[in-house]
């Protein structure tokens, strides 16, 4: 898990998925990004998530590319906070 991720700042532009699979391709790696409410996941992180294009997603997005019809990798509202409790472990309401 990495955090404070902020595309805008790239002068390269943002991260995607392919991006990420390139650089690990057998480890699974979540993104925060600098919005707490958003991040990305390589295709490891998507497997190990059980995320796949049928994945339904509530109160949030699992974004597809329009272009080829994949998953983008990223995980918008609650499918990210999810993410990150099933990553991240959950907390104790204490």
């Amino acid at each position: 898990m990495g955090a404070g991720y902020a595309d805008a700042l790239l002068s390269d532009g943002p991260l995607t998925r392919a991006d990420l699979d390139k650089a690990l391709p057998n480890q699974a790696v979540l993104i925060e990004n600098i919005s707490m409410l958003t991040g990305l996941v390589n295709s490891a992180g998507l497997k190990k998530l059980g995320i796949n294009k049928a994945t339904k997603a509530v109160s949030g997005f699992i974004p597809v590319d329009p272009k080829n019809g994949e998953l983008t990798g990223e995980l918008i509202g609650m499918p990210y906070l999810a993410a990150v409790a099933k990553a991240g472990g959950k907390y104790s309401k204490d």
